[in-house]
């Protein structure tokens, strides 16, 4: 997933329902000029901001992975709002540096699409407990390549 796809679809997203860029901004709690980062790319929104829009009718599984639900496809697993919602959370949780800042977009996208294997490889039954333990494992290995921050 290229990072600078999320703004357009965003943008994409709140046009197809017809709504401004303040009345979008109020359905996620936010104000218009945030609204105006999202979709410039500038800054990331949080999953506070996801799960108000998702209410809305947002379809967030495109916002983050940028595929609309179809038919079933070999290659497409079609993930939960709950379990995608657990994901955004984890990369919350995990893609920080040592001062708690976030970390740039690009290695909390690399970071999601690792989440995204994992679930569908073992499909959704996989406990996300086991996946946390893991990437826990894995960061805290790892911790130093992934020091830059936004």
């Amino acid at each position: 997933m290229n990072h600078t796809d999320f703004p357009h679809r965003l943008r994409e997203e709140r046009e197809r329902l017809g709504w401004t860029q303040s009345e979008f901004a109020d359905l996620g709690g936010v104000k218009r000029t945030t609204q105006s980062f999202y979709e410039k790319g500038t800054r990331v929104p949080d999953l506070r901001y996801l799960q108000r829009i998702g209410e809305e009718g947002v379809d967030i599984t495109y916002l983050v992975v940028g595929e609309r639900c179809r038919k079933a496809r070999k290659d497409l697993v079609a993930i939960s709002p709950t379990i995608l919602m657990t994901l955004y959370e984890m990369v919350d949780e995990f893609c920080v540096d040592r001062e708690g800042l976030r970390m740039n977009i690009e290695v909390r996208t690399r970071f999601f699409q690792m989440l995204l294997a994992t679930v569908k490889y073992f499909g959704e039954e996989v406990s996300l407990e086991a996946i946390r333990a893991e990437m826990s494992n894995f960061l805290s290995e790892q911790k130093g390549a992934f020091m830059s921050s936004d």
